[in-house]
């Protein structure tokens, strides 16, 4: 994911690079010609149009970086899409899992099975990798918001996940506890 943005990064500043070597020529041969006193009329011209050429570099280097950007926001979008879908997978796949809910059968289920109690944390650990992958990246707008709303029902529907975060510690993005701490405000679980 951030492969693409620091190829935008990098394509805009060679493309600002090249914009301000022929804006300094362009003054440079305009320099030369004041300074002079001769008045050829193709140094004029030449310094004019490499002006020209360098204003019109810049434009479309600015024009190719936003749309760089925007194709690296898109594959951010995707890549979460994945991320979510390969959670969906695992649900699909073993059912106990959804066990990681609170809700009265899955507390059937979690003390019924010993081997559920360590799936549900990698489980756990797994959603809040995601959560945080996603949160890292994700530009801020209307993708970030349902991240947002889908992070803090987990939340609320799963004590488990808030035990592993707590137990965490320091170890996630800034991204995640910052949503986090700002659901606890809102829920008044404190610290």
């Amino acid at each position: 994911m951030m492969q693409h943005r620091a190829a935008a990064l990098s394509v805009l500043s060679l493309d600002l690079g090249f914009a301000l070597f022929g804006v300094r020529g362009a003054f440079h041969g305009l320099d030369i010609l004041l300074t002079s006193g001769e008045s050829p009329t193709w140094v004029t011209s030449t310094a004019v149009v490499a002006l020209f050429g360098a204003v019109v570099s810049l434009i479309y280097s600015i024009r190719i970086y936003i749309l760089t950007k925007r194709n690296a926001d898109r594959a951010v979008i995707v890549d979460a899409q994945k991320l979510l879908l390969e959670i969906n997978k695992l649900l699909v796949a073993e059912p106990n899992l959804f066990a990681i809910y609170d809700n009265v059968a899955s507390k059937g289920l979690f003390a019924a099975n010993d081997n559920l109690k360590g799936k549900l944390r990698a489980f756990g650990f797994m959603n809040l990798n995601v959560f945080e992958m996603v949160f890292a990246q994700l530009p801020r707008g209307k993708e970030h918001e349902t991240w947002t709303s889908y992070f803090t029902d987990s939340l609320r529907r799963s004590t488990l996940l808030c035990e592993l975060l707590k137990e965490a510690g320091d170890i996630y993005h800034p991204s995640l506890k910052k949503i986090y701490e700002e659901w606890k405000k809102e829920e008044g679980k404190g610290k």
